[in-house]
């Protein structure tokens, strides 16, 4: 590695670097992948210490010729260099636009079956209307679940006669997939109307639900009910595998 090609590489890393701070403070996303924030702090150090050690061995450079390091340190800091910065992208990417993930149970049935591999796309996600979004319900527990109604919709429930509530909204019957309305319980109409003012979803609320209707843990729950904007932290947009997109 040349000199000129050590502070490139230098220059990057830094620009790497200010742009995981700008990113934030900012506060572009609601994901926090410690995971990543350590990967991406160590590929740092390597960095800085390889580009370093790089200009060191090239402003005194010597004629050595005995021993593996003597032979290869250069060749062995440019592919460390290489590494690490080019890490140090990867993670920045997963922490602050997409990352992928696996999805777990089959409350998205048919449209994701577990096992699916899913790409999350959480750069200042807004959430809009039928997307297939990600809930952070805990520190460690995250749903995967479709919007189906936003701040301001009109939300209705008509008794079925059988002890479940028949949902409404904005004058509709949402249906799932395989054609089945999506009711609840008395629990959970009194949880979902405890975020309503009269008919109406308050702001910075959303109901989301399971494809898989008759089997889903969302916002019909008295223990979910309506989910704040905050616990929305980006949208599913690609499928991985199997390979496909998303509807």
């Amino acid at each position: 590695m040349t000199v000129k090609k050590a502070y490139q590489t230098l220059f990057i890393t830094v620009f790497f670097m200010m742009l995981a701070i700008i990113f934030y403070a900012l506060n572009v996303s609601k994901l926090t992948l410690s995971w990543a924030m350590s990967g991406f702090a160590f590929s740092m150090i390597v960095s800085i210490l390889t580009v370093v050690m790089s200009i060191r061995e090239t402003k005194h450079r010597r004629e050595v010729s005995e021993g593996f390091w003597a032979k290869q340190r250069f060749e062995i800091l440019d592919w460390l260099t290489f590494l690490s910065v080019s890490l140090m992208g990867i993670f920045l990417v997963f922490m602050f636009l997409i990352l992928p993930s696996i999805v777990k149970y089959s409350s998205m049935s048919p449209t994701l079956s577990e096992g699916d591999r899913v790409v999350i796309y959480h750069f200042q996600y807004e959430p809009e209307y039928l997307d297939i979004v990600i809930v952070q319900i805990d520190e460690e527990t995250y749903y995967i679940k479709r919007v189906q109604a936003l701040p301001g919709d009109t939300i209705r429930f008509f008794d079925d006669g059988l002890g479940s509530y028949i949902i409404q909204i904005n004058g509709e019957f949402p249906k799932s997939p395989e054609d089945i309305l999506y009711k609840t319980d008395q629990r959970g109409k009194d949880r979902m109307e405890s975020m309503m003012d009269g008919e109406v979803l308050m702001a910075n609320y959303y109901l989301v639900f399971g494809d898989n209707a008759n089997n889903s843990i969302d916002s019909r729950s008295s223990d979910i009910g309506p989910v704040h904007i905050d616990q929305i932290v980006g949208k599913a947009i690609f499928r991985l595998w199997p390979f496909g997109g998303l509807q």
